[in-house]
């Protein structure tokens, strides 16, 4: 079921105006699909922890994931993330995760009302069955843009849970965020949770591209 909004909009990508479009046409959506299809193991090795990214973002997918990530922070219909849901879990092996207690938990949004990540988790939420919990908060003084970050202040990150989470021995917490880069900000949520011993991060994409300087 679309939003009526679906109807009004043009395609980010060839600037097409055949509805429904959510962010993309039908027909660019298929270039999605195969660029997520394109690499079978979602699973990056560059990390501490688990990690699994629908993308890469590097510089040969950089036209097709941008818009993506740009645009999602905008906020979107829920219909949306859940497609996105399903084009994630259509990479990972789910069943290895069959006999455990799953818990989504979204990265912290500077813009509450905009928090994509929230949307990530609830879609994911929707279509595995299993709960996910808005408690991270950024114990930063002041909210600054990761990009305007040090490396330093980066690993030095601080979040804590707005509220107590029930756990057991099969429970594994999935981080969820749009974008990894350092991995800063799921060592801090890792912390915040008190070092679980099962501890995923699950992302729309994993960034290596580097900036390029323009002539």
């Amino acid at each position: 079921m679309y939003s009526w909004k679906c109807y009004f909009r043009v395609c980010l990508v060839c600037s097409e105006f055949s509805p429904p479009v959510d962010i993309f046409c039908n027909s660019c959506w298929l270039n999605y699909y195969e660029l997520t299809q394109s690499k079978r193991n979602s699973r990056s090795e560059n990390y501490k922890f688990p990690l699994h990214r629908l993308w890469v973002w590097n510089e040969l997918s950089d036209q097709y994931v941008r818009p993506v990530v740009y645009n999602l922070k905008k906020g979107h219909d829920h219909e949306l993330f859940v497609k996105l849901a399903q084009m994630f879990l259509s990479k990972v092996s789910f069943s290895q995760y069959k006999d455990e207690n799953l818990i989504f938990i979204p990265a912290p949004a500077k813009y509450p009302k905009l928090n994509h990540a929230l949307y990530f988790a609830r879609g994911l939420s929707e279509v595995t069955g299993r709960p996910y919990f808005d408690v991270l908060k950024e114990s930063l003084q002041k909210k600054v843009s990761q990009k305007n970050l040090t490396r330093i202040r980066r690993q030095n990150r601080k979040m804590f849970l707005k509220l107590s989470l029930k756990r057991g021995n099969r429970t594994r917490f999935i981080f969820v965020d749009d974008v990894v880069t350092s991995g800063s900000t799921a060592e801090a949520a890792y912390r915040a949770l008190g070092q679980p011993k099962k501890f995923d991060v699950w992302v729309l994409a994993e960034k290596t591209l580097k900036k390029v300087a323009l002539d």
